[in-house]
């Protein structure tokens, strides 16, 4: 599976997770992990509503998602 990060992913992971090693590391492991097995109830992927409901996401923490 190829994933392509956008410029507004990197803008993002560069402010809110490249300075934190533990979420690097949790955000690679879940990347990691959707790569592998999507559906794993672990991710908590689910489809986005309004405006964004042609997109769906999954959890890297409990405040930081993954949007795709």
């Amino acid at each position: 599976m190829i994933i392509r990060l956008g410029k507004r992913f990197k803008k993002a992971y560069k402010t809110r997770i490249a300075s934190n090693k533990r979420l690097i590391l949790q955000a690679k492991e879940r990347i990691d992990l959707f790569r592998s097995d999507p559906q794993n109830p672990i991710l908590k992927d689910h489809r986005l509503s309004g405006a964004k409901r042609e997109l769906r996401a999954f959890s890297i923490t409990g405040d930081i998602r993954l949007v795709y």
